[in-house]
């Protein structure tokens, strides 16, 4: 009877706890911040580009870095009934910004290497969720 007794506190305990755990750990993760992060190594062919595509909206921010082997011309960019360029950075071989959309849209990060010799370049994009 007795070892019932104590077996019986022990699964209390250990439901009670679980309870407790489960609980903070979704409370801290209504907390959270939610953000992706994607680092990349491309290597781009004489003449040619790179382009990282995704959706965006204006409760997101775009954080974005690089590093290539030689100058390169760099830009954000989406299509409607033109191309439109928010970011222009050109003859540059690195760069670190940020980004808020001010609409959803399709955005596009895109390196254009306008060598006639092959570059490499690492990048790092982050998209952060807006906390107001």
């Amino acid at each position: 009877m007795l070892k019932l007794l104590k077996l019986s506190a022990f699964i209390f305990l250990i439901i009670s706890m679980s309870g407790c755990a489960s609980h903070k750990a979704h409370h801290h993760a209504a907390h959270m911040i939610h953000e992706q992060t994607e680092k990349v190594t491309e290597t781009i062919k004489p003449f040619g580009i790179h382009e990282d595509c995704m959706e965006l909206t204006p409760d997101k921010i775009l954080y974005y870095s690089f590093e290539s082997s030689n100058v390169l011309n760099f830009n954000i960019h989406y299509h409607n009934s033109e191309v439109s360029y928010p970011i222009v950075a050109n003859n540059t071989s690195r760069e670190n910004g940020s980004f808020r959309p001010k609409k959803r849209q399709y955005y596009c990060l895109m390196w254009i290497n306008p060598h006639n010799e092959t570059l490499n370049i690492s990048y790092t994009y982050t998209l952060r969720q807006v906390q107001e």
